[in-house]
């Protein structure tokens, strides 16, 4: 009972990628997130296409720091929609994923990608050490069954002049996540795993054993999104309750027609990215805090008189003092 327990917990470990993504949400203006013409103008490849390949590598961290997974993902591209594409695939990096020692790394606004996900992606730059898309996540948007969900996977309702309007819970076809298990070896350097081994008294081989035996080889977990309404209030309304069909994919890119012609900003060339290159993670900063100015008007200096009564005041051990 108590190396089942044990197995439990190790499992536990390894899918320890569910709840941190359900707040992952992008802290932008929805209707700036959702409108098409900004998500044209700062695109210079638009495209239809599906996740052919997934891989996760991790980076390596500054000093002190451990490893910082990355998903490598490529894209079978079915339609450009704007743009010159690099050929029929092209591979892009997503920070975040798992690190393959039972953690995982979500970072806000990046989206999670998956094998079999098929998109209508706004790249920006595949040069970026993060994330591709025009505004990260909201550069995408989810396609099933030839209907259209938003990045966080409500359907997509109706477009007012040119701005997305989504609402709604996601499909329990874009809520399942699936992640390789991790190799013994790698999860050994989990120090959490390392104190569960010794907890439990277990040798190497013996962990070893049980969880090549009884270990999922596959992770499978079912995230419950808080989702927001992807649009301001002033926008929703009859087209946006919970049972509205999802506009279909069709729909959608023909609206997105029409605002391609008006962009004016001619699109710079994309390339994929080698998926072997070293990954060189973006460097994070904190700002440090800037100095409230005072807004109280400049004291002029005190008088003799004025000097006078607060030492007396102070002397008095700050009670009032009488005046004759």
């Amino acid at each position: 009972m108590r190396d089942r327990r044990w197995l439990v917990i190790l499992s536990a470990l390894a899918a320890a990628c569910a709840s941190p993504m359900v707040s992952a949400h992008s802290p932008m203006d929805n209707k700036q997130a959702h409108d098409l013409a900004q998500l044209v103008d700062r695109s210079n490849l638009v495209f239809v296409g599906q996740a052919r390949k997934v891989v996760y590598r991790n980076a390596r961290g500054e000093k002190g720091e451990g490893p910082i997974p990355y998903t490598i993902v490529t894209y079978g591209i079915e339609r450009v929609l704007r743009g010159k594409a690099p050929g029929g695939e092209i591979t892009m990096r997503f920070v975040g994923g798992p690190d393959g020692r039972g953690r995982f790394l979500t970072v806000s606004g990046v989206p999670v990608v998956q094998e079999g996900d098929r998109d209508l992606l706004f790249v920006a730059s595949t040069e970026d050490p993060s994330c591709p898309l025009v505004f990260c996540e909201y550069g995408r948007y989810r396609i099933l069954n030839e209907d259209v969900f938003d990045t966080h996977g409500s359907p997509v309702l109706a477009i007012d002049k040119a701005v997305v309007i989504s609402r709604g819970a996601p499909p329990r076809e874009l809520q399942r996540l699936r992640f390789p298990a991790p190799q013994f070896n790698e999860l050994l350097q989990n120090p959490e795993v390392a104190a569960q081994l010794k907890a439990q008294n277990m040798s190497e081989d013996d962990a070893r054993r049980r969880y090549e035996a009884e270990a999922p080889k596959v992770i499978e977990v079912e995230v419950l999104q808080d989702v927001p309404v992807a649009a301001p209030a002033a926008q929703v309304d009859s087209r946006t309750t919970p049972d509205a069909r999802s506009l279909p994919l069709s729909q959608l890119t023909s609206e997105l027609q029409v605002v391609l012609r008006r962009s004016k900003r001619k699109p710079m060339d994309v390339r994929s990215i080698d998926p072997d290159a070293e990954i060189v993670p973006a460097r994070l900063t904190v700002a440090e805090p800037q100095q409230p100015q005072s807004r109280s008007p400049a004291r002029r200096p005190a008088s003799e008189a004025e000097a006078a009564e607060s030492r007396a005041f102070e002397q008095n051990e700050y009670n009032p003092v009488l005046r004759k």
